[in-house]
């Protein structure tokens, strides 16, 4: 139960963001459209450096003091890091703003870019506030900020103003997903003072944060990295084989993330078990953990992957429009590396919380630029090839962290054939 409730969210929001989606293509010109979709896909891709890495470095400092007994070090942990954190987004909007002026023209006006910065402070805000409800052992809340509260709070604003309004405008949608922004930011900043205010106060306690940064800031970048592998082929669709091709693959792509979701709310949530099993040296424990959770996600895999096969063509057709059926097989391609991310599980994480965060950066990195010369080198082969190749890198990279785990802890982290695990993944 403890991860179908974040699984749960995740997929109910979806639903929400599919339908935003759809009123935006209907209401928006085309070219505005094109626009929104960019500064959304910035915004998603970034938002997880708010705060320069502090967010994730609090998940596994805040369990740690915890869990040796060190409560009285938490406050001060999250006081510091968030004054820190708040600085950091500012001078990142600075750079983002002064960014968004050398673009600026006939769609990407002054306001746009207001509204870009106060959108992304907003899913900044609400990340860093969900990454201590995670802290404090408010896994489900934290998972519920995360990402389906504000696709929630995003329903609720620009839905009523793309109906009702006569003629919407790029500007006015923008400033209706800030107003959700803000009410999703304040809600999740609450949730989080009261969980901060639940640990003592202790005035002679001034907590370290150095050692929080240097954890967290990797993570960060790693996160950004993660987002790109799924960004890059498409991004190379579009600047070699033009706008309607990229749009196809783009469909397809959509579609895996969101198949992906099961692993990505999972992921979120098994950190701070992680850490406490690392800090009794339980990896016995961890493997099971990491054993189950990659099972279950495994499973949908398999599912999802004979689903776009048999069903993916008429479905995505019907849902889409028929121009778009054929984003069915190149689904299929691409979900082949969403299941190599499914039996690897949470191996990532688990290689961050017990304190290689950056030999997952390395990976990360060292992915993405194989990615993007395979992407380059075979781009000529059309999007069948491109989708193959960011399977291949995907199935690459997992298999490489499982390989390490197994080798340096000697425990098998990834998903196992036993039925046991899927079940008890909802009853642990």
């Amino acid at each position: 139960m403890r991860y179908f409730l974040p699984i749960l969210f995740r997929y109910s929001s979806l639903i929400l963001q599919f339908l935003v989606v759809v009123l935006i293509t209907r209401r928006l010109e085309k070219e505005e459209a094109g626009v929104y979709f960019e500064i959304f896909g910035i915004i998603n891709a970034t938002y997880f450096l708010f705060g320069a890495g502090f967010p994730d470095g609090l998940v596994r400092f805040v369990a740690h003091a915890d869990a040796t007994g060190k409560r009285e070090e938490i406050r001060s942990l999250i006081g510091r890091s968030a004054l820190m954190s708040a600085v950091l987004a500012a001078a990142a909007i600075l750079i983002g703003v002064a960014v968004g002026l050398v673009f600026e023209g006939p769609l990407i006006t002054r306001a746009v870019i207001a509204t870009t910065a106060a959108w992304w402070f907003c899913y900044g805000a609400t990340f860093f506030a969900s990454q201590i409800l995670v802290a404090t052992g408010r896994s489900s809340l934290g998972a519920f900020f995360f990402y389906p509260a504000m696709n929630i709070a995003l329903f609720v604003t620009s839905v009523p103003y793309l109906l009702l309004a006569a003629r919407p405008t790029l500007e006015l949608t923008l400033a209706a997903a800030v107003g959700g922004g803000i009410l999703c930011a304040g809600a999740s900043s609450i949730c989080a003072v009261l969980a901060t205010f639940s640990y003592p106060v202790s005035n002679n306690v001034r907590a370290q944060i150095a050692p929080v940064l240097r954890l967290g800031l990797p993570i960060g970048v790693s996160r950004l990295l993660q987002s790109c592998l799924y960004w890059i082929p498409v991004w190379a669709v579009g600047l070699w084989q033009g706008v309607a091709a990229a749009a196809l693959f783009a469909t397809a792509s959509r579609l895996n993330v969101a198949i992906a979701a099961v692993m990505a709310a999972i992921r979120f949530t098994i950190r701070p078990t992680i850490v406490r099993l690392a800090a009794r040296d339980d990896w016995a424990g961890i493997g099971r953990e990491g054993q189950r959770t990659a099972t279950v996600a495994t499973v949908t895999a398999v599912v999802a992957t004979l689903g776009a096969v048999t069903l993916g063509p008429p479905v995505i057709a019907f849902v889409f429009g028929e121009p778009y059926r054929d984003s069915a097989w190149i689904l299929a391609i691409l979900m082949v590396g969403t299941l190599g991310e499914c039996v690897g599980g949470a191996v990532d994480e688990i290689l961050k919380m017990t304190g290689r965060a950056g030999l997952v950066l390395r990976l990360l990195a060292t992915t993405v630029a194989i990615e993007t010369a395979l992407v380059v080198a075979f781009s000529h082969l059309g999007l069948m090839a491109t989708a193959a190749t960011q399977a291949v890198v995907f199935v690459g990279m997992y298999g490489t962290m499982l390989w390490i785990v197994k080798r340096r802890d000697g425990t098998w982290v990834g998903a196992t054939a036993r039925p046991s695990k899927f079940r008890s993944l909802f009853v642990g």
